[in-house]
């Protein structure tokens, strides 16, 4: 299956969240939440408002019964009054007290709950009608009547009140009912306000913290993978293993998973390239080595033969054949030292040795193209000891010699020293050449690079000092140049004391 395919597959895979879909979710989590507390509250609300309208009108059923037995009190005062004061006309008049009783005997009947309240209104009407009654009555009693009427009026009106005292402990207890309602309504709206007040901070503190913890969860994920991702990317330009998979099925995923894919693949095309290079390295090095071992042989059998302009000649271009088979030799064991390195199969000696010594060992292996030139190399590195690969350090310091003999005019001095850093040392080789421009110190590492700034052709392939960095990154150190043009050049390069690995 191709890149493609896994695509499509990814795509049409619904029940796969991608970050979106993770980022939706964290939204619509918290507004479910904010629907149901919502619910909640509106339903806290209208029962509050419930409540409100009850405790509204118990308090107004409490204020028609209070105004109801200050109608009827009035209305017995004004009864007795009459009963034993003939000639007194009472504080109010029946018509006028039968308009108010039946206004607040009509307001009552619209706010009282059914069931025993309604029962009790029937006694409230019939009480208020036999009052009527007797104020009509009393009111129409003739001046200057006799104390027979007057007795006859006290006889009544004992009668009519012997059942009222009875209807007046029932309204006051309707009263003392209502009113119990009353506070019981009020307590109970009072509980619901503080408990809408809890909800409002409750549901908003959970809101919050369930918003928190998805949105840390979430962003935890994903910082977390996409950290792996990474590191899976920086490896794979580096042809190393990567990391393990990233977990999910979402975009991470699925790119982690296309870098492994490459990453299989590089790996498959540097297998192959390198076995191209060892079988290529292999049938070019050995024909040319035996070309160099018959270059030798003749060499040899020319210094038996007389002298003459012919073997001159020969012996002109057998040199020439030998350094031409030489440079060819170097070429392919550079090509397999690159190889190695970057394939990360190249491997080691680490042990200690004095930095020094191996210095004079890398000035005698160019002491010759140091003669030719009359170049006088000074070596001022101090005796430290290091823990590195003792071959390969020599052979980075004979490359920066190398390079800076052929760049030097003659008899000019070239000069290694080094500078203790504590846990590293600095290695440095001057030289008096024509010096680097900017530009081309930022490409004198990079391989196939040599210095042109004389206007001289140099011999050689650009790969030495591209060789000398990755051996001396291998080892956990660093490389570099300080150059100015016309103003010669230092190479150094950075080597730890204590060798580490990576």
């Amino acid at each position: 299956m191709n890149v493609d395919d896994n695509f499509a597959e990814h795509r049409l895979s619904w029940f796969r969240p991608s970050i979106l879909q993770k980022g939706l979710g964290l939204i619509l989590v918290p507004l479910l939440l904010q629907g149901l507390f919502f619910f909640q509250f509106y339903s806290l609300i209208g029962k509050t408002e419930a409540l409100a309208r009850t405790e509204a009108r118990q308090s107004q059923l409490v204020e028609e019964l209070n105004k109801l037995t200050e109608l009827f009190t009035i209305a017995w005062g004004t009864i007795i009054q009459e009963t034993f004061e003939s000639n007194r006309i009472g504080a109010i008049d029946p018509d006028d007290y039968r308009r108010k009783v039946d206004e607040r005997l009509a307001r009552l009947k619209e706010l009282s709950p059914s069931g025993n309240f309604s029962e009790l209104l029937i006694h409230v009407v019939d009480m208020s009608d036999k009052q009527y009654d007797l104020l009509r009555e009393f009111r129409q009693t003739e001046p200057g009547e006799t104390s027979l009427a007057s007795f006859a009026k006290y006889r009544k009106l004992k009668l009519t009140l012997r059942p009222y005292m009875h209807e007046a402990k029932l309204i006051d207890q309707m009263i003392r009912d209502e009113r119990a309602r009353l506070n019981g309504a009020q307590q109970e709206a009072s509980e619901h306000r503080d408990l809408i007040k809890v909800a409002i901070v409750a549901g908003g503190a959970l809101d919050i913290i369930i918003t928190l913890l998805l949105l840390v969860f979430l962003l935890k994920n994903i910082t977390e993978r996409l950290a792996l991702l990474v590191r899976n990317a920086q490896l794979l330009p580096k042809a190393e293993p990567l990391q393990s998979h990233v977990s999910g099925t979402d975009e991470l995923a699925y790119l982690d998973q296309i870098l492994h894919q490459t990453s299989a693949e590089l790996q498959k095309a540097a297998e192959y390239r390198r076995a191209v290079m060892e079988t290529m390295s292999h049938d070019l090095r050995s024909p040319v080595q035996s070309a160099l071992i018959t270059a030798e042989l003749l060499e040899r059998s020319q210094h038996t033969m007389a002298e003459s302009e012919e073997s001159v000649k020969a012996a002109r271009q057998i040199d020439s054949l030998k350094r031409n088979l030489s440079r060819v030799v170097h070429l392919v064991e550079d090509h397999l030292t690159i190889d190695k390195l970057e394939s990360g199969t190249a491997s080691l000696e680490i042990k200690s040795f004095n930095l020094r010594a191996a210095a004079d060992e890398a000035i005698d292996s160019v002491l010759a193209q140091a003669n030719l030139k009359s170049v006088e190399l000074i070596n001022k590195v101090e005796p430290i000891l290091v823990e590195a690969d003792r071959g390969r350090i020599i052979q980075v310091i004979a490359n920066y010699l190398g390079n800076a003999i052929k760049y030097s005019p003659r008899s000019a001095p070239v000069t290694i020293s080094s500078q203790n850093l504590g846990s590293s040392v600095k290695v440095m080789v001057a030289d008096d050449g024509p010096g680097l421009d900017d530009e081309a110190q930022a490409l004198v590492y990079q391989r196939f690079q040599q210095n042109v700034a004389d206007g001289k052709s140099r011999q050689g392939f650009g790969l030495g000092l591209a060789i000398c960095k990755m051996l001396i990154t291998h080892h956990g150190g660093t490389v570099g140049v300080q150059s100015a043009s016309g103003k010669g050049s230092i190479f150094w390069f950075i080597l730890p004391i204590d060798y580490e690995g990576e």
